[in-house]
């Protein structure tokens, strides 16, 4: 039996020139070795291990330069709008809650880490908006593909409208298809986007 290892991961790490030529010569070698899955296998582990160590590398520099801007009381909330609710989520369901929370040691109000944290993520609605998200310097809004009449509902209520980080903007809608999962290609381009984010906030000068 083969195995075929080498596409995934050269897509992710079609960024790095470094890696590029490290999967391109692991793929010229492998042609001499087809009878031998382990060699397969000893190539899988080396590959998985450069991808971890090129995210890791990726997020501890974000992580610096965001703790040099975002104070550490500052709080950022996971918010989903489907259909006819609304969703909080924590760092181990997707959303990019695994980067925030984990990787760039971001932290949510009180609140909704007493909700959401220990299953993954919690309902919510519109009344109590305020109670788990007053305390909310960043809201990142996913909305779903029947969510849109929600949104915009919710979005027209005071509730929304006077919550802090609305009022000053610093709201990121994210794609479902990018931030529901966690394998290593989504959970670089999920850091990417929201440490792009966050800093292009600070930077404008909003909150502090």
């Amino acid at each position: 039996m083969k195995i075929i290892i080498i596409s995934v991961p050269y897509l992710f790490l079609s960024r790095n020139n470094f890696l590029i030529y490290i999967v391109k010569q692991i793929a010229l070698a492998r042609s001499a070795y087809r009878r031998y899955t382990s060699f397969n296998i000893v190539i899988t582990i080396i590959i998985i291990k450069l991808m971890a160590r090129c995210f890791r590398q990726n997020s501890g520099q974000k992580e610096k330069k965001l703790a040099s801007v975002i104070e550490k009381n500052e709080k950022v909330v996971i918010l989903e709008i489907s259909e006819k609710e609304m969703f909080l989520y924590g760092t181990s369901y997707g959303r990019g809650g695994e980067i925030i929370y984990n990787e760039l040691g971001l932290r949510a109000p009180v609140k909704v880490e007493e909700i959401a944290f220990e299953a993954g993520w919690a309902g919510m609605t519109l009344e109590v908006l305020p109670e788990y998200l007053a305390e909310a310097d960043y809201l990142l809004l996913g909305v779903r593909e029947l969510g849109e009449e929600n949104k915009k509902d919710i979005q027209n209520s005071p509730l929304w409208q006077n919550l802090p980080a609305v009022q000053v903007g610093c709201v990121m809608k994210y794609d479902l298809d990018s931030f529901y999962f966690q394998d290593p290609i989504a959970l670089e381009q999920q850091l990417d986007e929201t440490a792009a984010f966050l800093l292009s906030k600070q930077q404008a000068g909003a909150p502090s």
